[in-house]
């Protein structure tokens, strides 16, 4: 059985394939602040092109971006990822408190206010030094792991060496079981909600479980060994429609797709099949009910509300396939516990000596490998 380097396994249950593992070997890193970093977006009009700019870079000419924010402009200019956030810490803090863990919390998005660097800089001032770092994405890639390491390291380096904090990203989550379990009951929701669209049908739905699209090559650099992204997700969604199946006694055909391609015009081949493709080929199929799982995205980014929401739902209504979206998990009362349990463990505290994660490769370990998810940038 495959694990992390730096990790025994020590207990393995063979009915769900759940597993613990004992404490890493590395001395326990007391924090005293924690940090939560996730995307960002606009929260009113005239936020939406800076934000867009911001997020492309500068690469991607106005006319262009102007697509893209019809998108937020059908739903005000308003993003609803840092409100969404915000709850999540405000949790998340009452969680750790409730834990004997009391410490600063902020929010830090890559791309948007509060960005990390002010974020960093509220901590700092109230005197941290040693901070957990929280990603709202628990799959390992460039842009949903790497990226915000790569980000706070650039802020840590713009600030003086004697007031420098450390960061402890803790580990990825895609395979812990709270994390599954919260997808299983929102894929059993969903399953169980009358459709949106179309009369109300007796047929077992088919679950099409959606994530990011990333450039191939981008996917295929993923993880140390590669392709992880891909895996993860494949992995998350077998778990989650098994879990379903569990619930209601009836197993379910699923798929992951794409969804989301940007950086058109690029040239590069990007991941497939895109959730357009795989409707229009359930549809083709004889289909006729489908629930769409957005694994790939804890809260409600852009991505879900237009991408899947208006655009995805649509199709759907043109094909004549009933159509049922999944709520994304947000700040489910078991999820926050989960995080809260995560920097529990990072500190070498009272969790430490229990990490839950299911599936062959165990938890993943507290510090990326070298070479795990090479850098995106010239994508």
């Amino acid at each position: 059985m495959k694990t992390h380097p730096g990790w025994a396994i020590t207990g393995l249950d063979p009915q769900n394939d759940r597993m613990s593992s004992s404490k890493c070997d590395t001395a326990p890193e007391p924090l005293d602040a924690v940090l939560v970093m996730s995307f960002g977006g606009p929260e009113q009009p005239a936020e939406v092109m800076p934000f867009l700019r911001r997020v492309t870079g500068g690469r991607v000419p106005d006319a262009r971006l102007s697509l893209v924010a019809d998108h937020y402009l059908h739903f005000d200019g308003r993003s609803p990822i840092n409100e969404q956030n915000r709850r999540l810490c405000e949790h998340l803090a009452a969680a750790l408190a409730e834990r004997g863990f009391e410490c600063p919390l902020a929010l830090g998005n890559r791309f948007w206010h509060p960005l990390t660097a002010e974020a960093v800089e509220q901590l700092v001032g109230q005197g941290a030094r040693d901070i957990a770092v929280v990603a709202t994405s628990g799959f390992a890639s460039w842009p949903g792991c790497r990226a915000y390491q790569e980000d706070y390291e650039e802020v840590a380096d713009r600030i003086p060496v004697g007031k420098r904090p450390r960061f402890r990203k803790v580990r990825l989550w895609y395979n812990h079981p709270v994390f599954l379990d919260c997808w299983g009951d929102r894929v059993v929701e969903a399953i169980g909600a009358p459709a949106d669209i179309g009369p109300a049908s007796s047929e077992t739905p088919f679950l099409v479980f959606t994530t990011h699209s990333l450039p191939w090559q981008m996917a295929q650099d993923s993880g140390v060994a590669g392709t992880a992204y891909v895996a993860q997700h494949r992995f998350v969604a077998d778990r989650v429609a098994r879990r379903a199946a569990g619930v209601l006694g009836r197993s379910f055909d699923w798929e992951l797709s794409f969804q989301s391609q940007s950086g058109g015009g690029s040239g590069q081949p990007w991941l497939t099949p895109t959730i357009d493709d795989t409707l229009r080929d359930l549809a083709a199929r004889g289909v006729g009910r489908v629930v769409v799982a957005p694994i790939g995205f804890v809260t409600d980014h852009m991505e879900v509300m237009w991408d899947l929401g208006v655009e995805a739902r649509q199709m759907a209504t043109d094909l004549g396939l009933e159509f049922t979206l999944a709520r994304t998990i947000g700040d489910d009362p078991r999820f926050v516990s989960m995080l809260a349990e995560l920097v529990l463990e990072r500190s070498g505290g009272a969790m430490s000596s229990d990490r839950p994660a299911e599936g062959p490769d165990g938890p993943w370990p507290d510090e990326c490998p070298t070479g795990c998810c090479q850098s995106g940038k010239s994508t």
